[in-house]
Parts: structure tokens; sequence; C-alpha cells
């Protein structure tokens, strides 16, 4: 998603139906604590909130690249090849 205005990029993340009230509050409690962390190797957490047709989502700023659940490199990648999701 991007804001009109500044053309920045933002990744909206929303969490699917199912969750128990326990998991919901304490996914709540890590992403408030996200959200006052500034480190280079983190994405900011802009805003975190419930929605009535939506639920619970997160918007954050959106980092290009491979997505992390497409895993680590094979065990047989050089060197640099593991290097490159962190970097």
């Amino acid at each position: 998603m991007e804001e009109k205005s500044t053309k920045r990029l933002f990744a909206l993340k929303t969490l699917r139906a199912g969750y128990s009230e326990q998991d919901l509050s304490r996914i709540k409690q890590e992403f408030a604590v996200l959200s006052r962390l500034s480190y280079p190797f983190l994405s900011d957490v802009v805003e975190v909130g419930e929605d009535e047709e939506e639920g619970f989502y997160v918007l954050r700023e959106f980092v290009p690249g491979k997505p992390l659940r497409a895993g680590p490199p094979p065990p047989d990648a050089e060197p640099q090849d593991h290097l490159r999701p962190v970097l």
C-alpha cells in the first residue's frame, strides 16, 4: 500500500480469525513493544489496531526483498548467499 502524498510504501498485515484471546493479547503486546523500537534491521511499526471488517492489523514500513518464509539458502550455497537475506 502506498501513501499518496509521500509515495512511501507500507505493508498491511492482518491476522486470520481463530486466535484465542490469550494469543491475541500476547500478539498485541509484542507489536506494542515493537512499535517503540528503532533498529536498522527492523521495519518500523507505523500503526497497530483493530477494524470491524478486517480484525487485528499492523501497518509496517515496507522492506523490499524475499519474504522470510522463503527460508534460508540451501546448505551447499556459497557463504555470501547465507548473508544476503540479512544484509
